[in-house]
């Protein structure tokens, strides 16, 4: 009898001290991260996570964390852990650079197998990543077809020609025209600009009649209408240009670097321009005007181009 009430006893003991166990042999697994490996474009204020199968031991992911790369050094790191464990996100100690070129600049850490549950499981295999930041890169932008074109004296704007046109009609109405591009989605810094327009052909005597072209920066969003002929500009100093260059079929340039960083400061959707004289219109019964292929020029060489360069993947 007593030898039965003995088992009896290492049973219920069994039980209550093995049999209660946590029973957890798997090991955690690693769910996602961010950036993954091979991953371009990392941006200044972004943070590195984890998530986790299940949650992990803190201590044991300091451990098992290691890097040399600067910025991402285990003294040079905090964490913060949240649905109770199971994930993770680390922070740089200070923004990671980018590329001052083209080139990729690398960056990297592991999570080896010291990295434990909190039943002790470890990590069966470690993870290794290698990532880029941005890089500084130039990028031909084409004018946006649907957004550029002519306003006539605030009364129509047309979107859909060949051309756009700067100064005034054979009816002395003024002619103000307007090109767009649309900014990177991907970037994270615009660094410089050059805006290139082809002239089609010149009427009369615009800058003899009218003064100097003068390009403005503005903003009229997604969709060209007659109110733009009067937009106030975003630019107090419109770039002159007093005909310099002005043959058929012949690029002109201009240096809108300046504008082009202001309106990534201002996180502007698109990038945009307008193209007027000093004075609208000179009165003698006769078009004088600057005739610009637009994006809708059936040959691509003569579509307004930005040639932009900032920070991208």
């Amino acid at each position: 009898m007593k030898r039965i009430l003995g088992l009896l006893v290492a049973l219920i003991l069994f039980l209550l001290l093995g049999g209660c166990g946590s029973g957890d042999t798997a090991p955690p697994r690693i769910l996602s991260v961010f950036p993954p490996d091979g991953y371009h474009g990392f941006k200044h204020g972004e943070a590195i996570s984890f998530e986790f199968s299940e949650p992990v031991d803190l201590d044991s992911f300091m451990q098992a964390y290691h890097s040399t790369s600067d910025g991402l050094e285990p003294e040079q790191i905090s964490l913060r852990l949240a649905d109770g464990g199971r994930k993770i996100t680390l922070y740089p100690s200070h923004d990671l650079d980018y590329s001052p070129d083209a080139s990729y600049r690398y960056y990297g850490f592991e999570i080896s197998t010291e990295l434990r549950d909190r039943a002790g499981n470890h990590l069966a295999e470690p993870l290794r990543v290698t990532f880029t930041t941005m890089r500084r890169v130039t990028a031909e932008l084409v004018g946006e077809a649907a957004l550029d074109g002519t306003v006539l004296a605030g009364q129509q704007a047309v979107a859909d020609q060949n051309v756009l046109l700067a100064g005034d009609s054979v009816n002395d109405a003024p002619l103000r025209g307007f090109v767009s591009f649309a900014a990177p989605a991907a970037a994270d810094g615009f660094l410089a600009g050059t805006l290139q327009l082809t002239v089609a052909t010149v009427t009369g005597l615009p800058v003899h009649g009218l003064g100097d072209l003068n390009l403005e920066w503005l903003d009229y969003g997604g969709a060209l209408d007659p109110s733009d002929f009067n937009l106030p500009a975003l630019s107090a100093s419109p770039i002159l240009d007093g005909g310099s260059g002005w043959q058929a079929d012949n690029p002109v340039r201009y240096d809108v670097s300046d504008w082009v960083r202001a309106a990534w400061q201002g996180g502007r959707s698109h990038l945009q321009f307008r193209l007027r004289f000093a004075s609208d219109s000179d009165q003698d019964g006769s078009s004088d005007a600057v005739w610009f292929y637009s994006a809708d020029a059936p040959q691509a060489a003569y579509r307004p181009l930005l040639e932009l360069t900032y920070y991208g993947p």
